[in-house]
């Protein structure tokens, strides 16, 4: 595997290849071309905000036979309840619920 500075080198290698072609077919650049040919790679990169470390997770992607196979990003699937689910509608015969319903409704909750 290579290194991150080997990456990085080929990164800005490329990077300066499609500029040069760029501006050889492009006369007049427009804002978004110029602005992603002329960023600078560390504008681009950034560390990993501690709230979305765990939005995706690693996992073994299919292998051939002759190598090792390659971890893949997935999303971390959740289970819960999102802002953007629709209510159902409900029946309006209230019902009395009792703690223990909660109580064993949050710790299933905690064990996924």
């Amino acid at each position: 595997m290579a290194s991150l500075s080997d990456q990085i080198d080929r990164l800005t290698r490329n990077t300066r290849s499609i500029k040069v072609t760029a501006a050889q077919t492009a006369k007049a650049p427009t804002t978004f071309t110029r602005a992603v040919l002329e960023t600078h790679l560390g504008d681009l990169i950034r560390d990993i905000d501690p709230s979305e470390l765990g939005l995706f997770s690693l996992v073994e992607g299919p292998s051939n036979a002759s190598e090792a196979p390659d971890p893949q990003i997935k999303r971390t699937e959740f289970p819960g309840a999102t802002p953007l689910k629709r209510r159902q509608a409900r029946p309006e015969v209230k019902q009395e619920i009792e703690p223990e319903v909660y109580a064993h409704a949050a710790l299933k909750y905690i064990e996924q």
